[in-house]
């Protein structure tokens, strides 16, 4: 059996390139493992930050309910923080809520940086292992090592192969969950259902007593903003100077009731119905110009008779419009607290909402992730075809890694002549197998002759003894009988 030229260089060939795709494999892997570790520290670490951003806007939300309320001892308004008075619950509320994520989402992720430092580990050794098994491989066959070693490397990816493989699926399924998972962020970017509340184990149920307190505040300040108008609703069955007396000048909505009331029930009051009464404003009686505008041109609102309805003659409020600041002053807090709650207290509500607040952390950690995935998936797929290539590439050259300068010569049990003529290996050790029994045979003791003495023809060889004349001549019977 001989192998030519292209058949040695065919096999040499295939080598290399087996060995190319897994260094190229073995780069790859260590840069999208790099990326995919750093994205899955750099997400963990954003979901702890969750609580510390939701902490953030809890003091926003403590900043945008600081009121102004009517002071009746100076007959001017006052800085209410809401949330160290009538709202210090709602407060303890949002703080209870923040620590019960913060708890669950240490819970979830647990020691996670030994779990990616073992994983990080993992992935290194699935690339480098098999790229070290084929460069072991190929400097073999560079140097013409030949059976045993090539056969070993191929036993050992036969193993490394089939693991390999199963690496590149779980690369595969991981690729596709956190491709999911980058919807579902973009998806609660869209304000639509996410799996990302799940993974941190939110429940909404932890911020509904948030949710009810803050917007008792709401109905709170719109109470009482009902009720200081309350008491000055014209009354229709007394007369115009009566309700002047009385300071019953406002006209009011039937059957109101200040229970409950919202603040967009009460601004849709305050929009349509609480105006100074039309017989107040068309009035001629003295007493009315103390309980309507100057200006009788345009409605008497409560905000217009805040500042409009002064004293006959002075540049002061008047009673009546004393009590339509101090109603006009509670309005603008219920406004404000029910600003407070759509705008800052709608983002604390829930899971997803809470969630939203610390989206653009969660982002550039994600894309990181998925872009590492993707270059692992691809980099352990590349990997796993070369150790594929290779266990045929070593086979193969069990007997086929040998210098060119033995293409065309003929081989004996797998070994090459090295000259024309000279005999095989085999004879050869059949050969100097003869020789060695040769030489055991000449190394035997001859018989030994005592000095001085000729040595007689039983100690010479058989083909050396003496014979004499009468016993060398021919016997006749005739003489011996005579």
């Amino acid at each position: 059996m001989s192998y030519s030229t292209m058949t040695l260089a065919r096999s040499m060939f295939w080598m290399f390139v087996c060995f190319a795709l897994s260094v190229g494999a073995l780069i790859w892997g260590y840069y999208g493992g790099a990326s995919l570790i750093g994205g899955v520290r750099d997400f963990a670490d954003s979901l702890t930050d969750v609580p510390k951003v939701l902490n953030n806007s809890i003091q926003e939300i403590d900043d945008a309910l600081i009121l102004q309320e009517w002071d009746p001892d100076t007959n001017g308004t006052k800085t209410n923080r809401l949330f160290q008075t009538t709202g210090n619950q709602t407060k303890k509320d949002a703080d209870k809520a923040r620590d019960d994520l913060d708890e669950q989402i240490q819970d979830s992720l647990g020691d996670y940086n030994s779990r990616v430092n073992q994983a990080q580990n993992a992935i290194w050794i699935a690339f480098i292992v098999p790229c070290a098994l084929i460069t072991i491989g190929t400097i073999a066959g560079l140097c013409n090592c030949r059976r045993f070693l090539p056969m070993a490397i191929v036993w050992f990816l036969f193993l490394f192969s089939f693991l390999i493989w199963v690496f590149h699926g779980i690369f595969s399924l991981a690729h596709y969950i956190f491709t999911d998972v980058c919807f579902e962020v973009d998806a609660l970017s869209n304000e639509r259902a996410n799996i990302i509340p799940m993974f941190a184990s939110c429940e909404d149920s932890q911020f509904s007593d948030f949710r009810k307190n803050f917007k008792s505040l709401e109905i709170e300040q719109a109470e009482n903003t009902c009720n200081a108008l309350l008491g000055t609703c014209f009354n229709e069955n007394n007369d115009v100077l009566t309700n002047i007396q009385d300071l019953r000048p406002y006209s009011c909505p039937a059957n109101l009731e200040c229970t409950g009331i919202t603040f967009a029930e009460l601004l849709s009051y305050f929009e349509t119905s609480w105006k100074i009464h039309p017989t107040i404003m068309s009035s001629n009686i003295a007493a009315a110009e103390e309980v309507r505008c100057r200006d009788t041109s345009t409605d008497c609102t409560v905000e217009r008779c805040a500042t409009d309805c002064l004293s006959v003659g002075q540049t002061y409020l008047s009673a009546i419009g004393l009590t339509s600041k101090q109603t006009y002053t509670s309005f603008v807090g219920a406004k404000q607290v029910s600003n407070a709650i759509d705008v800052l207290g709608s983002k604390y509500a829930s899971c997803d909402t809470a969630f939203k607040i610390v989206i653009e952390l969660l982002n550039p950690s994600r894309k990181k992730m998925v872009g590492g995935l993707s270059d692992i998936m691809n980099a352990s797929g590349l990997l796993a075809f070369s150790m594929t290539v290779g266990l045929f590439v070593f086979v193969w050259g069990a007997k086929r890694f040998i210098t060119f300068q033995y293409a065309n010569v003929p081989l004996v049990d797998g070994e090459p002549l090295k000259e024309t003529g000279v005999i095989p290996v085999v004879a050869a050790a059949a050969v100097s197998a003869a020789v060695v029994a040769g030489e055991v045979v000449a190394k035997e003791d001859p018989p030994t002759v005592e000095e001085g003495e000729t040595p007689g023809n039983d100690d010479l060889a058989p083909e050396e003894q003496r014979v004499s004349p009468l016993e060398a001549a021919p016997k006749d019977d005739n003489a011996m009988e005579s």
